[in-house]
């Protein structure tokens, strides 16, 4: 998600080829991805290599356009992950992680399952132990 939202708001090609500029890039929009749970929209800004700085204002609505192409990967996943375990009814689903968090990604679940309540109640910490 960060990497696909970093080159959707680098117009300019010359600047995706810069490693270095690109990876602070793609930090600043994990900052903003988090940001934006909660923000309806964020600044973005990097120092490029040419001591120019680049800033650019980021919507909740920008980000999900630069996701969009995720949209079917997740749905896909998400139906293979049901079909394997053959089909249950599901009651309700723990979200974790960070892109769980991230507005886009409930609505595509929310598609995929209806009525079906979305939680996130467990915090990572508490999942990776098993809780």
């Amino acid at each position: 998600m960060d990497v696909l939202v970093a080159e959707y708001l680098v117009p300019d090609e010359k600047i995706k080829k810069e490693p270095k500029t690109m990876m602070k890039m793609i930090l600043e929009t994990k900052k903003a991805k988090e940001a934006l749970t909660v923000n309806p929209s964020i600044n973005v800004q990097v120092a490029l290599s040419d001591d120019k700085d680049f800033s650019v204002k980021l919507t909740r609505e920008e980000f999900d356009r630069a996701c969009s192409g995720m949209q079917e990967r997740i749905k896909k996943v998400v139906k293979t992950a049901i079909e394997k375990a053959g089909n249950p009814h599901i009651d309700a689903i723990e979200l974790v992680g960070g892109a769980s968090r991230v507005p886009f990604v409930k609505r595509v679940l929310s598609n995929i399952f209806g009525n079906t309540k979305l939680s996130q109640t467990l915090n990572d910490e508490d999942s990776t132990v098993g809780a």
